[in-house]
């Protein structure tokens, strides 16, 4: 069994669990992808979840603004190095920086 077998498997039995209309319509199909580092937090914060841990995703980037007219770009206001994942885990405080190919730490 791969990590995604046991995902899908953690998340139907979480859904069963949680939701009583999965008992009756099924679970609805979700693809997991480990390509991007979207898609890995997406992962990371599922299994979380789905194994009874807690798991918050911490947004780090800023945004576009549009100021007279032209495309500027606002920092964020979190710190460099600040984790994508914020969890704990059996009661343990655990922080997860998320990276893929040539992401580089901050």
């Amino acid at each position: 069994m791969n990590w995604k077998d046991d995902l899908l498997k953690a998340r139907e039995e979480y859904y069963l669990e949680h939701y009583a209309a999965a008992r009756d319509f099924g679970v609805p199909t979700k693809r997991y992808s480990d390509r991007t580092a979207n898609g890995l937090t997406n992962c990371i914060m599922d299994f979380l979840k789905y194994h009874g841990h807690y798991a918050n995703r911490i947004n780090t980037t800023g945004q576009m603004r549009k100021i007279n007219g032209k495309m500027t770009w606002t920092k964020g206001s979190t710190r460099k190095g600040t984790a994508d994942i914020d969890a704990i885990i059996n009661g343990t405080p655990v922080k997860i920086e998320v990276k893929i190919g040539r992401d580089r730490m901050s």
